[in-house]
């Protein structure tokens, strides 16, 4: 007969084999490892400090720190907030200093939030901005130096494990972004509606957004903006169309999309679904090279959803705490529908396959092309019921219903497509424009979808723009139009409007010259559709 002890040992052995045939799969995440247990670590006390750090060129920074004190000799992570365009710190003490003149509490103090989960934060004004002296260069190389040796200070002034995340919304979006590619201090990032490519989010296909463009400049300067001379020639170039070539390698040198897929660090990516100064979330997630994880949010460009921050927090502390805080069982995108509140999440980024139409009279049709020729052409007479960019972005409502009638413009080109099959339009839509015979430079092109419903209400989907500046932006005879990303989710019954005409003047500036832009039935529109 057998002892107890051996046959324990039989049925361990056993229980080992049997594991190994029904192993979990491994993690592909996994919290940062730290010297203690981040579960047994107490917050005891934050104290807050007001510094000044040298940047580049000696450039004085004003910073301020939010340091815990932190049970059982633990160590904090370093968690880095960048302010937004025009903004300063203060911004997330949620104390807001414009368009007031004296600073009024206005929200959550997000540095205090995060340091009473046991990060050491650090929050600065970008040069050019607040109490920092400089003039401010866009995000370039002496704002990604002044960041460099804002962490360098925080982590040789404070006893930190070393693990160091960057967070920002807008400007410092753009910052993070770049930081996170391009750092070697910097652990991972949460850039909130920032840019990964400055040009195609600000002049999209070679056609600036005017509204935008104009809101920045004087809200940047109402916000004590100092400007480099840098922007005042960007301005002066785009209003003119002239010397584009020398703008993009400069906005080139503020962005990241070209080091994204090389970067392996994990990144927590959030947006508005209404966004539409920096639209580009899906570049993020498509090309980043890490464990991504994404969130798109209700609202427009400013409007940071608290679900974003609570994620935000969550991130770090399982990057930079060691806490288990799951991310790595979080859906690769949640996101709400863009006509309704209703949340989708998706286990993996999604890339729906592409339904096309080809554009004929009127009409978006799914059959062989046609040389039905239409002419787009600009007169520079706007539209006075055409949606204003930035207040349907502010108030969250670029998709609000109204009747089909207020749409309508006569001086643009509608074709509509066949009713609808039950199904969701996820991803961004591509327009290929293709030419009847030749057409005098420089034109553009304006693009808005619609979903127009059953009951006469239609909705706006997403928008573009596209220019022919010179010979070299015609590609054998097309030139593409993309769409800004959406979700959108179709009813049985919804026609499809492609809306088309040489500008919107409430969201694109408008070339200085009268022409006429001839196309023809080649041209088609390519639907991300899952059904």
């Amino acid at each position: 007969m057998r002892s107890w002890p051996a046959v324990a040992a039989l049925l361990l052995v056993a229980a080992l084999f049997a594991g190994c045939s029904s192993a979990p799969e491994p993690r592909v995440v996994t919290p940062a490892a730290v010297d203690v247990d981040p579960t047994t670590v107490r917050v005891e006390s934050v104290r807050i400090e007001n510094h000044t750090v040298l940047g580049d060129g000696g450039v004085d920074l004003a910073v301020r720190a939010y340091v815990p004190t932190l049970s059982a000799g633990a160590k904090p992570g370093l968690a880095l907030f960048v302010h937004g365009w025009g903004g300063n710190k203060e911004d997330y003490e949620g104390v807001q200093s414009l368009p007031v003149p004296t600073p009024a509490p206005v929200g959550t103090n997000r540095l205090q939030m995060f340091a009473d989960a046991g990060l050491l934060v650090v929050a600065y004004d970008a040069r050019g901005f607040g109490r920092s002296g400089g003039e401010t260069t866009v995000a370039g190389p002496a704002e990604m130096a002044d960041l460099h040796a804002v962490l360098v200070w925080a982590q040789s002034t404070f006893a930190t494990n070393g693990l160091a995340g960057v967070i920002g919304n807008s400007y410092g979006g753009g910052h993070a972004f770049n930081a996170w590619a391009d750092d070697p201090l910097v652990t991972t990032a949460v850039p909130i509606y920032g840019w990964v490519d400055l040009y195609d989010a600000l002049i999209p296909g070679n056609v600036p957004k005017a509204e935008w463009g104009e809101f920045l400049y004087l809200y940047g300067q109402a916000g004590t903006g100092r400007y480099s001379t840098m922007i005042h020639n960007w301005y002066a170039d785009l209003y003119l169309r002239a010397n584009l070539d020398t703008v993009r390698a400069e906005m080139d040198e503020r962005s990241s999309l070209d080091r994204l897929a090389s970067t392996t660090k994990p990144l927590l990516v959030c947006q508005g679904m209404e966004e539409s100064l920096f639209p580009q979330i899906d570049q993020a997630w498509e090309t980043a090279g890490g464990f991504t994880r994404a969130y798109v949010f209700r609202g427009g460009h400013g409007n940071a959803a608290d679900g974003c921050w609570d994620r935000a927090l969550d991130w770090f502390r399982f990057f930079l705490l060691g806490f288990d805080t799951r991310v790595d069982a979080w859906p690769a995108l949640e996101t709400v529908d863009a006509a309704s509140n209703v949340v989708t999440s998706y286990g993996t980024f999604p890339d729906a396959p592409s339904s096309s139409f080809h554009l004929r009279s009127g009409e978006l049709y799914q059959g062989p092309a046609s040389e039905a020729p239409f002419t787009i052409s600009q007169r520079l007479v706007a539209n006075p019921l055409e949606e204003p960019a930035a207040l349907w972005d502010q108030t969250g409502m670029p998709t609000n219903a109204l009747p089909n009638q207020l749409r309508q413009d006569s001086g643009a080109l509608f074709f509509q497509g066949p009713f609808m099959v039950a199904g969701t339009l996820v991803g961004a839509p591509e327009l290929t424009l293709a030419l009847n015979g030749e057409s005098p430079t420089p034109f553009q092109v304006a693009g808005t979808l619609l979903v127009l419903h059953e009951g006469g209400t239609s909705q706006i989907v997403s928008r573009g723009a596209t220019a022919a500046l010179d010979a070299d932006d015609i590609v054998n005879g097309t030139m593409t139009l993309r769409f800004h990303w959406t979700n959108l989710a179709l009813e049985s019954g919804d026609r499809i409007v492609l809306k088309l005409s040489a500008n919107d003047p409430a969201w694109w500036m408008p070339l200085l010259a009268n022409y006429d832009a001839v196309f023809d039935g080649r041209s088609e529109l390519r639907l991300p559709i899952l059904v």
